[in-house]
């Protein structure tokens, strides 16, 4: 079983000339409007979601070959990794953008006098 393709599905990525770091494409496209927000937000859960689906096609790939179980604990535990390292930046950027929206809220709520 190969696991070496299994995650090379992450979003598009370039390096921002202003930051000077790698980021997710969506990431400068994101502007300061509600429904710009709520894109991105849509766009890192469509990721998570097909690491999720690529993981769970690997996992009964896996489940039901003929490798000795030795071999598929091994594998098992190597696709538990690599999921959670796919996984991880697109969960702190699910994070920051939910932020950035509780602030939005918390800022745009006017009080009556």
């Amino acid at each position: 079983m190969q696991l070496e393709p299994l995650y090379n599905l992450a979003v598009s990525r370039r390096t921002s000339p202003i930051r000077g770091r790698d980021m997710s494409y969506e990431e400068d496209q994101v502007g300061s409007s509600e429904s710009d927000l709520e894109l991105a937000i849509e766009a890192e859960l469509a990721v998570l979601a097909s690491i999720e689906a690529r993981y769970w096609n690997e996992r009964i790939k896996l489940e039901a070959s003929a490798l000795p179980s030795s071999v598929k604990d091994h594998l098992r535990e190597q696709l538990e990794v690599k999921r959670n390292s796919a996984r991880e930046p697109h969960v702190i950027r699910l994070a920051e953008l939910h932020d950035r929206r509780t602030m939005r809220s918390i800022l745009s709520v006017k009080t009556v006098h």
